[in-house]
């Protein structure tokens, strides 16, 4: 039986569509090699023989990705040293910033990567290049925390004292983030501690803030005056500044063991600038991260060493003098306070020595 005309031809049209569609449309893998970002994407999905391939092949190291981002920031992110030499062997700009300010070297920084930050500086790379919120490398390598970063930044010349926006330095992020080795290592290299954020934080505030002893040690150096208080720049006297004393910021955080070690360093334990001593303070603070409960209590050991404290160096300053109102004035103990909050486990131990006379055999 002959085939119709309109048949064959529909066979014919139908033969010729698929070598259409292969001509049209190459395979994904072929029209990713030869993509103008092929090489950063080879990079982004950690394909480094594809990417060597590509920088054999010579194609454009220095393309970016519509972020910015190129091969050499991917690989700085991976921390391939061997792709990262491949690359600036090819060409790879060091100092090529994505659409958001970030360079290579600011991500190894975030990675704390010591041999790719020692590499791209070699390379030419800025020591102090800045990404956004004007976070210096420095910066960013001492929040991190990994001490070799820091010091092949510092050998470079990165500016040690260097502000972000809001006038941060490293040394603060180092004791913010409780880096002890970072922290010796800035010290080492004359990074000023008194630098002072409008707040009135320092970076033994911060670390003070944090409860981080090691650092709080490292940064109390002999110049250091452990019963200065915390106060805004440009408040007028008495409006503004919390008065608030390293030894009142431990206690208030809870960290009870860095307020001892402060004791022994010579604070006072009678500063009473906040309107309230650290012995008031300690009948409300809990420890935040278990809440009022007779866990959060304060352990009596504590409280008793500070009374101790207090008996010890001035045993007749143990009342508060705080205004709660515009016009009234009222005075309270450190039982008065802890009965407000909670009977326990601080009322029972008027029991014991007494406080003054006054309070002494107030519960009992």
């Amino acid at each position: 039986m002959p085939v119709p005309p309109l048949l064959k031809s529909t066979v014919r049209s139908l033969a010729v569509i698929p070598l259409t569609l292969v001509l049209a449309f190459p395979s994904a893998a072929v029209s990713e090699e030869r993509s103008p970002t092929a090489i950063a994407d080879a990079v982004q999905k950690k394909n480094f023989s594809l990417a060597a391939q590509l920088i054999h092949e010579g194609v454009e190291v220095n393309a970016t990705q519509a972020d910015g981002m190129s091969a050499l920031h991917w690989a700085s992110l991976h921390d391939d040293s061997a792709t990262v030499v491949n690359l600036i062997s090819a060409g790879a700009k060091v100092s090529k910033a994505t659409r958001f300010g970030i360079t290579p070297l600011t991500i190894a920084c975030q990675n704390g990567s010591q041999p790719i930050v020692e590499l791209l500086l070699s390379q030419g790379a800025d020591p102090n290049t800045k990404r956004d919120g004007d976070e210096s490398a420095l910066a960013t390598a001492s929040r991190t925390g990994k001490v070799g970063a820091v010091k092949a930044l510092i050998q470079s010349g990165a500016d040690i004292d260097s502000k972000d926006h809001r006038g941060q330095t490293p040394l603060m992020w180092a004791a913010a983030e409780g880096n002890t080795d970072v922290v010796n290592a800035l010290l080492q290299h004359n990074a000023n501690q008194a630098e002072m954020l409008d707040s009135g934080f320092t970076a033994l505030t911060f670390a003070i803030r944090q409860g981080h002893i090691n650092v709080v040690k490292a940064l109390l150096t002999e110049d250091v005056d452990i019963n200065a208080t915390m106060s805004r720049k440009g408040a007028a006297k008495g409006k503004g500044n919390s008065r608030m004393s390293p030894l009142m910021l431990a206690v208030e955080n809870g960290h009870f063991e860095l307020a001892l070690m402060l004791l022994q360093a010579g604070a006072d334990p009678n500063d009473d600038r906040t309107g309230f001593a650290p012995l008031h303070a300690l009948s409300w603070v809990r420890k935040p991260e278990i809440g009022d409960n007779q866990r959060g209590n304060p352990p009596p050991t504590w409280i008793w060493q500070f009374i101790e404290s207090e008996l010890r160096r001035r045993p007749s300053r143990t009342r508060c003098r705080h205004q709660f109102t515009q016009t009234k004035q009222w005075r309270r103990t450190p039982t008065d306070l802890s009965q407000r909050r909670n009977p326990f486990p601080m009322c029972s131990l008027d029991r014991g020595p007494p406080l003054h006379a006054g309070t002494a055999g107030t519960w009992g």
